[in-house]
């Protein structure tokens, strides 16, 4: 169906899946990339799915550095400070269950 999923663990693939690694990619990276790809997965669909074909012409945009690469210190701030977010929210909602 063309969902975009980060692994950090071994696993194994099937014929229907197609991915790939780069040594920039960590669990920030990844979920950053992962979530971009995801923002065009709403035009495949069982009859016209995310083949490794239709994969290599599509395109994302990813943030740049200065030498117009992929900015991977931007990626893994971006998400370390949305983790960090969430993480502060949920420790004040359980500190407020616990203060009744």
């Amino acid at each position: 169906m063309g969902y975009s999923v980060y692994k950090a663990e071994d696993f194994i693939a099937t014929s229907d899946m197609t991915f790939g690694y780069n040594n920039h990619l960590n669990r920030y990276t990844g979920t950053f990339i992962t979530t971009i790809a995801d923002r065009v997965r709403g035009k495949y669909n069982f009859g016209y799915k995310r083949s490794a074909n239709r994969l290599s012409k599509e395109i994302i945009t990813l943030p740049v550095d200065n030498d117009g690469s992929p900015d991977w210190e931007y990626m893994e701030d971006y998400m370390r400070n949305i983790e960090s977010a969430h993480i502060l929210t949920y420790l004040k909602m359980v500190q407020n269950d616990f203060a009744y």
